[in-house]
């Protein structure tokens, strides 16, 4: 995120791409309209992209939230004055990085800054991105929802739980009601057995009287008072 001097900071949400290969660090100039930017020699880039040129520097603050939400960087950027859509908004250079003492591991694919590790995005990342913005908009509310709880079912972590140690951890209880507790846990222990089970009913049908069409409303909270 970018930041502007001044007596009421603003910040602007950046995507920022962390470049070894890249000698200096550029940013667009969309996000310099508010700072003060000075003549520079002129100065050629080349991309896979394509090229382009700067002929401007500017001193920015920057925050890299990812690494560390507090700590502001200070540093004199190019300002990259392309128009139409750039795949980053800044690119941090080589010798920002070298300043920083950041660490890009590509063998562990982690980037590393004051105890800081962040994983490196693969090269399919902005491809995942575009996809989930397009699901987003085209898939209702209720099934991003189900979908979402969904995968967090199937992504969690299931251990078999230890049911005494349960037990002995409700210090709230009496003694009596630990025991009884115990008793009843283990009474149906294959539910805790840490494994995903099957919900066996008999199939429903709803029969729906023909020409009605259905309704959804929205689900009103019931208060808590």
């Amino acid at each position: 995120m970018l930041v502007r001097k001044g007596r009421r900071q603003k910040t602007k949400p950046l995507k920022v791409l962390l470049d070894s290969g890249t000698s200096a660090t550029i940013v667009n100039k969309k996000f310099c309209e508010k700072l003060k930017c000075k003549p520079a020699p002129k100065t050629l880039w080349k991309t896979k992209g394509g090229n382009f040129s700067t002929n401007q520097k500017v001193r920015a603050i920057f925050k890299l939230p990812e690494f560390d939400e507090r700590k502001a960087i200070e540093w004199e950027c190019h300002v990259d004055e392309t128009k139409g859509q750039q795949s980053y908004d800044m690119i941090i250079g080589c010798e920002l990085l070298e300043e920083l003492g950041m660490i890009l591991d590509y063998k562990q694919c982690v980037m590393t800054w004051e105890d800081a590790e962040v994983p490196m995005k693969s090269t399919d990342y902005e491809i995942e991105e575009t996809y989930s913005m397009l699901q987003e908009l085209t898939e209702p509310q209720q099934v991003r929802e189900a979908t979402s709880r969904m995968d967090k079912i199937l992504a969690a972590t299931y251990d078999k739980a230890d049911l005494d140690k349960v037990t002995r951890l409700c210090w709230h209880l009496p003694p009596k009601d630990r025991t009884a507790l115990n008793v009843l846990l283990k009474k149906y222990k294959p539910l805790f057995d840490g494994t995903l089970g099957t919900w066996n009913i008999d199939p429903v049908s709803i029969k729906i009287k023909e020409g009605s069409k259905p309704y959804h409303g929205k689900a009103y909270p019931v208060p808590h008072v």
